[in-house]
Formats: C-alpha cells, sequence, structure tokens
C-alpha cells in the first residue's frame, strides 16, 4: 500500500521528482540484491 501511495504522489509532482523516487526505489532494489 505504502508504495502505491508514493507512486501517486510522485505522478502529481514535476516529472523531474517523479523520475527522482524511480531512481532512489531502483538503487534501494539494488541495495537489497547485494545484502542477499
Amino acid at each position: 500500500m505504502d508504495s502505491n501511495v508514493g507512486k501517486t504522489t510522485g505522478k502529481r509532482k514535476i516529472p523531474s521528482g517523479y523520475v527522482d523516487e524511480l531512481q532512489v526505489a531502483k538503487g534501494t532494489i539494488l541495495i537489497i540484491i547485494k545484502c542477499k
């Protein structure tokens, strides 16, 4: 649910801000993979 809320807020913000959120999400996923 939290991830969906973040996506909706990202779409409401400026496109550049939305891209930043996507980059942060990708970075977090990479960190999780490295930890595994």
